[in-house]
């Protein structure tokens, strides 16, 4: 994937998760980062798309309660509506 990607793909998953944090569970970065093990720091570097996020991160992510898959579909449009096809191998 080129960096420019990369960059947009940070920078979609980040704000995903903003959205999730702030919208569906109303917590603070602080109070995330109790459950899901991840420092209040790292979750604001996620969010503002400052971080590539890890496999392990992915999972604490994921037990937290944030939708993975709702994600990569938001991913998959973004990169369609800029005529970019992330499925091709």
């Amino acid at each position: 994937m080129e960096k420019v990607h990369k960059e947009i793909l940070k920078k979609i998953i980040g704000g995903e998760l903003k959205r999730f944090r702030e919208n569906e569970i109303d917590m603070t970065q602080e109070e995330f980062s109790e459950i899901t093990g991840l420092g209040p720091k790292h979750i604001g570097d996620i969010e503002n798309g400052k971080k590539e996020i890890q496999i392990d991160t992915i999972f604490k992510l994921y037990n937290a309660g944030f939708d993975v898959n709702k994600a990569y579909e938001k991913v998959k449009k973004e990169f369609k509506d800029k005529g970019i096809d992330i499925t091709k191998k």
